[in-house]
């Protein structure tokens, strides 16, 4: 599958999931080794990408216990929340009255579900497609 199409997909699931959270500020999606492939933004914040390099960093180093599956820092104004989604990560900038209970209710089922349907698209897209034979009249 196209990668842009891909990433589209995704920058449109963060948008949904913005709409559906008002104390969601920012957000953006990155691989395991620290490129960003979406955000909610409309361009890639040079500070989003030190924060995506030093998360890397982060990272790795957690692969060391096991990995990094959720992550809380709770800040004077607001909260950064990472959660793993499949081999990718969410990054997320809430609101420090956000309702985290709702948050990970929402990306737990609106992430994977996007991540399964492209996945799903991707593996028919690679297969051989069966002709259309028509049936006869007769």
């Amino acid at each position: 599958m196209d990668e842009e199409v891909y990433n589209a997909a995704l920058r449109n699931a963060l948008g949904g999931i913005k709409n559906a959270l008002p104390d969601l500020n920012w957000s953006f999606i990155l691989t395991n080794d620290g490129t960003v492939i979406a955000s909610n933004e409309s361009s890639v914040d040079p500070n989003m990408a030190k924060a995506a390099s030093s998360f890397q960093s982060l990272a790795q180093k957690a692969g060391i216990i096991g990995g990094l599956d959720n992550m809380l820092i709770n800040g004077e104004k607001s909260k950064v929340y990472v959660s793993s989604v499949n081999d990718m990560y969410l990054v997320a900038g809430l609101a420090k009255k956000a309702d985290l209970v709702y948050f990970r209710t929402i990306i737990g089922a609106v992430l994977p579900t996007v991540l399964q349907v492209l996945d799903g698209v991707t593996s028919s897209l690679s297969s051989t497609p069966t002709p259309f034979k028509p049936k006869s009249i007769i």
